[in-house]
């Protein structure tokens, strides 16, 4: 169980607790520090828009998370979901991030196109895929 009114957020798809550090499966949200193009094509901070609303939905409770796995940073993988709302399928849907494509089928890939059709978060101009970024701007 997780208390997310006791978690640090990290960004869009990550954050830690006292003992561990978690990111959601499934989903790639912007970097902390990456920048999107909204619908006018101005600059909008998409990275830190994106780790507000994690942190927002966090401090709504507690939730129940499943773990898949550790990646090669040593965080956790995990599903969460409480106040009847999964964690991943929340900051897709309101386009804050997109499904992982690292995956055989994408996991949120519905609420991804629901996301783009309605042109929420990043789908309301332009962005580079936060992957593609990471790449770009390495640590």
């Amino acid at each position: 169980m997780i208390n997310g009114k006791m978690v640090q957020v990290i960004d869009g798809d990550s954050f830690k607790d006292q003992d561990d550090e978690y990111r959601i499966y499934g989903i790639d949200a912007p970097e902390y520090r990456q920048v999107c193009k909204d619908a006018k094509g101005n600059d909008w901070p998409c990275g830190k828009s994106a780790r507000r609303a994690l942190e927002q939905i966090l401090r709504k409770g507690s939730y129940e998370c499943d773990v898949y796995a550790r990646d090669q940073y040593g965080r956790i993988i995990v599903t969460c979901a409480g106040n009847e709302q999964d964690l991943g399928a929340y900051m897709v849907a309101q386009g804050h991030a997109i499904s992982a494509s690292s995956y055989a089928d994408p996991v949120y890939g519905a609420e991804e196109v629901r996301a783009e059709k309605a042109k929420r978060g990043i789908w309301q101009g332009k962005f580079e895929k936060p992957s593609n970024w990471r790449a770009a701007h390495p640590r």
